[in-house]
């Protein structure tokens, strides 16, 4: 658990380091991976075109905790006065759904319970929300997935 834990954040951290190099203009010429045993790797930025996580050369417990939020859906989206929320889930467990405003305040919770692996739906009512762009996130366990709707009534 502790080890998935490391790799989670280390693929996490390494992600926002790169958009942050990248939105900042502060970008380095070489990514610099260090490896086991004290070896490591340098890449020149301009010769990377994506990096990916081969799922398949990873062990099956990591595997699963990445992959326990499947997908989520939104519609109507723009929404006037509902939109649907349909969420996939892998394993079971307990689910919120937070929406937030574009400057980050929480502005309503829903705690929609434990639930069993399966797609799921919620209806938020947004009759009372000003017209804008909201983002929401659904979460279990430590993994979120987000979705950006657009009120407008």
């Amino acid at each position: 658990m502790k080890k998935k834990r490391q790799l989670i954040l280390f693929f996490s951290a390494l992600l926002v380091f790169c958009l942050v190099l990248v939105i900042t203009g502060n970008a380095q010429n070489h990514l610099r991976i260090n490896l086991k045993f004290g070896d490591a790797v340098e890449i020149p930025i301009d010769e990377i075109d994506k990096i990916t996580f081969d799922l398949s050369t990873i062990d099956e417990e990591l595997k699963q905790s990445i992959i326990r939020l499947i997908s989520l859906k939104t519609a109507p989206n723009p929404a006037d006065n509902h939109i649907n929320f349909e969420y996939m889930l892998a394993v079971e467990g307990k689910v919120a759904l937070d929406v937030f405003s574009l400057t980050g305040v929480l502005i309503e919770r829903h705690d929609l319970g434990v639930h069993e692996p399966g797609t799921y739906n919620f209806v938020l009512n947004t009759t009372f929300y000003t017209a804008g762009t909201y983002v929401c996130r659904v979460s279990q366990h430590n993994e979120a997935i987000t979705e950006k709707i657009i009120v407008k009534h």
